[in-house]
């Protein structure tokens, strides 16, 4: 997230504060556009580890956005607590296949107008998301074998179409799985006409 702040920030003409929580709405970190906003998030308390869910802090974006689960916009006055009533905040769920991972919500003074802050916001979270999945092999293997459960690959195809995936060939395959390359070569075409491609490229695009 921070990566991407540093992207973004010479977007954003007025100070600000974004917050990356758990999907429990913990604070896992927190971004400051100036020195003295630190300064105040410090004695106000704000730091990793205080939840922001609606059990612990009452009304504000993050808490909103949990029970919605979509952009959550809540303004000054109208936060529970008032250590955010003097700010606008806007929060969008980090959705990574299906699933809720977190909360990034983005806040700055009550006198400034809120609506640039909504796509914004999404697509920080979008961006978040994405880079995530990217820069996670564990998570990527996950999204690919829902991929191809939801193709109703068997078992066997499911094992070649993890390799061909690699940029294995036939032969390499039949060696690691001890069957006949003609084997390998009859559950590919199985998996093409289950997953409706032609090649291994198309294949590749659709598990990516």
């Amino acid at each position: 997230m921070r990566a991407e702040m540093v992207n973004i920030s010479r977007f954003i003409p007025i100070p600000y504060v974004v917050f990356l929580t758990d999907e429990e709405g913990r604070i896992l970190d927190l971004i400051c556009s100036s020195g003295s906003l630190q300064e105040n998030m410090d004695r106000a308390g704000l730091r990793e580890g205080i939840n922001l869910s609606k059990r612990y802090s009452g009304l504000n974006a993050v808490s909103l956005a949990m029970e919605m689960n979509r952009i959550g916009v809540v303004r000054g006055k109208e936060h529970t607590d008032a250590v955010f009533q003097n700010w606008n905040c806007v929060c969008a769920p980090l959705i990574l296949d299906g699933g809720t991972q977190g909360y990034v919500d983005i806040s700055f003074d009550a006198g400034q107008h809120i609506e640039f802050a909504i796509p914004f916001v999404q697509q920080l979270a979008e961006n978040v998301a994405y880079k995530r999945m990217v820069n996670n092999a564990g998570l990527q293997k996950f999204r690919r074998e829902k991929v191809l459960d939801n193709y109703k690959l068997t078992g066997r195809e499911k094992e070649v179409a993890s390799l061909w995936f690699s940029d294995k060939s036939a032969l390499h395959i039949s060696n690691t799985l001890g069957i006949s390359e003609g084997s390998v070569r009859n559950v590919v075409k199985s998996i093409y006409i289950k997953m409706n491609v032609n090649d291994r490229s198309q294949f590749a695009k659709k598990l990516l």
